[in-house]
């Protein structure tokens, strides 16, 4: 019995382990598309100011 619950308990720890592991691949993959984003959305505002300008 107490082995069927170290292993169950050992178990799930691993899926979290997993599950942790993906999110922070994902958010690693992820970071330079937003950074990208937000520098493509700075250059396109910079650009429509020099456009009101003229």
């Amino acid at each position: 019995m107490d082995l069927a619950i170290f292993g169950g308990v050992a178990f799930l720890g691993t899926i979290v382990v997993i599950i942790g592991f993906i999110v922070i691949i994902i958010r690693n993959i992820m970071r330079p598309n937003r950074e990208l984003h937000q520098k493509v959305d700075n250059l396109e505002r910079e650009l429509k100011e020099l456009k009101d300008k003229q």
